[in-house]
C-alpha cells in the first residue's frame, strides 16, 4: 500500500453535517424503534420507558458519530439520485497519535 492510505476503524468517530433529510430520518428511525414490540418489552423488563427522542448535538452544524452507528442509522439512505442525509464531505478524527 502507498503512504496516502489511512487506516480507519469503523468504531472510530467521524463528524458529519446532517441535512434536513437526515434529521427527519433520524427522528423517524427513533419513532419506529420506540414502537418495536421487542424493544418495548425489553425496556419494560428493565423497568424503563423508552427515552424521548434527542437529536444529535450539533456544533457549528457538525455532529459526531461512531462510523458504524452512522452507517446503521443512515447508511441505507445513501442512494444515487436521492437527497443525502448528510453532506458528502465528512471529517475523520485523527487517531494516529493515540
Amino acid at each position: 500500500m502507498n503512504e496516502s492510505v489511512i487506516k480507519f476503524n469503523i468504531n472510530d468517530y467521524v463528524w458529519v453535517k446532517l441535512t434536513d433529510v437526515g434529521r427527519k430520518l433520524l427522528k423517524e428511525h427513533h419513532r419506529l424503534k420506540e414502537h418495536h414490540e421487542k424493544f418495548n418489552k425489553l425496556m419494560e423488563s428493565c423497568g424503563e420507558a423508552s427515552p424521548p427522542y434527542q437529536p444529535p448535538i450539533e456544533i457549528d452544524g457538525w455532529s459526531k458519530w461512531q462510523m458504524r452507528d452512522l452507517f446503521h442509522q443512515l447508511g441505507g439512505h445513501l442512494k444515487m439520485g436521492f437527497d443525502l442525509p448528510f453532506a458528502s464531505n465528512i471529517l475523520l478524527e485523527d487517531r494516529r497519535d493515540k
